[in-house]
């Protein structure tokens, strides 16, 4: 003998809930002496599914005999109730990941379906989501869940992201034992698939219909840019081809253009701007966590059909690290002068706001070794470029500037002031004798001096000329070699390296090392201009 919920109840079929029915004594006051409530079978059959994938899609149930589809709103669960009751009743685990309309192509919806809003009872007594007091609504989004089960592959490597090495979602290689089908493809959003087979390693080797690849393209360096607006190449098999198009950059975050300049290689990213243009678009809305390989595999709107593309209203263009160049300008050497950067084309000098550690790593990029801060080259001339606009953050042991993160500033005007660097490479050819322009030939290198070899293999007269030029003497009369212990000059040891120099190189220190040492002689040189000194 227990209490029950309702008990001798007298419907007319006219009532829309079974507890409108009129019936004594109330509801959980009556006592039912019987050992089975009531049991009803209902006419209708009601099935549960995801319009997508087997694990991940758009959640409708279908009615039968009368096989009707309703699609439930996005609004339709309070918390993750309802998403892992659909996860666990179609055997796909529980729910993975927010959910997330971008994760499937074009076609997933019908153009036109039935949807319904809910609203469960707050005591949660309903067993299935479709009891949940459904609807009619006109709202904009199904509700989408994407379950533990669903696992799209991806392409490692390589630039056409629909065929190569595959590998899981969570980086794993993809064993040989593991079958594709067509919505393997279809998932990664390539087409149709086409094969796989085994490597060496016993990983799969996919190929699918479509030929994908990211590209940045400006007008001056045409395709496969370090910098420039973000095109998808998408050239699907047995269809014509889409060709090239812009990647549509609504609600663009930081991460995309992270993926962006990974994928191609092109090191860190350095800057991102948006070009107003309404334009024909294959993705958007796209959203990176920033540890994607490709633009590709992040999620987003997109549609390949030539007559259903996404209009753009704005195209991303990212700058990666791989544009920059560097030099140091008017300075006494290679490995000394005005810092000067080109980003994007554009050369700048670079202003104050700068760190000793970028400053090692531009001397490491020069082949200049490390930056000696303390050095001071303020009797150079300023210079006439436009200021940088840009700080960089280099990180440890980085090399050259590429690695570099970049971020805009607005300059002030403390800032533009040009930075002078002195690596510590930094080599100065000098002439001592009876004049500026004649005499033994030394090489110096921070405070201490060197005689330059007078090797007859790499003293020659082109080498003469370039010393006479970067003394400001014009070119070489004659060159000789004298024996050291016959220096006039005493103190210096004999530089380590020779140059064996060509008409091609600016100065000395550009010529190639040659394998040959020779220490016992010292250059001497008479150059044909004269250096006034007043």
């Amino acid at each position: 003998m227990a209490k029950v919920w309702l008990n001798n109840l007298n419907c007319s079929g006219r009532e829309k809930h079974l507890w409108e029915c009129p019936g004594p004594p109330g509801m959980d006051v009556s006592v039912y002496t019987k050992d089975m409530v009531k049991r009803i079978t209902c006419s209708e059959e009601v099935e549960l599914r995801l319009n997508g994938y087997k694990c991940a899609g758009a959640v409708y149930y279908t009615k039968k005999p009368e096989n009707s589809s309703t699609y439930f709103c996005n609004n339709w669960d309070q918390g993750d109730r309802w998403a892992n009751y659909v996860c666990d009743r179609l055997n796909c685990g529980k729910l993975k990941e927010p959910s997330d309309l971008r994760l499937f192509n074009e076609n997933t919806l019908p153009s036109d379906y039935n949807r319904v809003s809910t609203q469960c009872t707050s005591s949660k007594q309903e067993t299935h989501p479709w009891q949940c007091d459904p609807q009619p609504s006109n709202c904009n989004n199904p509700a989408v869940v994407i379950c533990e089960g669903h696992d799209v592959w991806r392409i490692q490597g390589g630039s056409n992201r629909c065929s190569g090495k595959a590998v899981h979602g969570d980086g794993s290689p993809v064993s040989c034992g593991e079958n594709a089908t067509h919505s393997t493809c279809d998932k990664m959003r390539c087409g149709t698939f086409i094969k796989s087979e085994c490597d060496e390693q016993n990983n799969t080797l996919l190929s699918c219909s479509d030929n994908i690849t990211i590209f940045l393209k400006n007008n001056a360096s045409g395709e496969n840019a370090t910098f420039g607006e973000v095109h998808v190449a998408a050239h699907p098999m047995g269809a014509h081809p889409m060709g090239e198009l812009p990647v549509c950059a609504s609600k663009w975050k930081p991460e995309n253009s992270k993926v962006v300049c990974k994928e191609l290689g092109f090191g860190a990213v350095i800057g991102t701007s948006f070009v107003k243009n309404r334009t024909k678009g294959i993705l958007d809305d796209v959203m990176c966590s920033g540890d994607e390989a490709s633009l590709w595999d992040c999620k987003a709107k997109y549609s390949k059909a030539k007559d259903k593309p996404l209009q753009c209203n704005h195209i991303a263009m990212v700058t990666c690290g791989a544009c920059i160049r560097v030099r140091l300008s008017d300075g006494p050497g290679r490995c000394a002068g005005r810092l000067e950067m080109k980003v994007a084309g554009m050369w700048n000098r670079v202003g104050k706001r700068w760190t000793a550690a970028n400053s090692h790593v531009v001397c490491q990029e020069l082949d200049c070794g490390n930056a000696l801060p303390n050095l001071l080259l303020d009797q150079l001339s300023p210079g006439s470029l436009p200021f940088l606009n840009k700080m960089f953050d280099c990180p440890q042991q980085s090399q050259n500037m590429s690695n570099c993160v970049g971020k805009d500033f607005a300059p002030k005007t403390e800032d533009q002031r040009p930075t002078m660097l002195v690596c510590e490479d930094h080599l100065e050819v000098f002439v001592k004798g009876s004049s500026w322009c004649e005499g033994q030939v030394g090489v110096r290198q921070h405070d201490s001096s060197y005689w330059l070899s007078g090797s007859a293999a790499t003293w020659t007269q082109t080498a003469a000329n370039k010393v006479c030029q970067q003394m400001h003497c014009g070119s070489a009369m004659s060159h000789r070699s004298i024996l050291f212990h016959d220096s006039t000059i005493p103190g210096e040891k004999v530089w380590p390296r020779e140059y064996s120099c060509s008409s091609k190189e600016k100065s000395l220190f550009d010529c190639p090392l040659s394998d040959t040492t020779d220490n016992s002689t010292i250059a001497f040189v008479t150059c044909a201009g004269k250096v006034m000194h007043v």
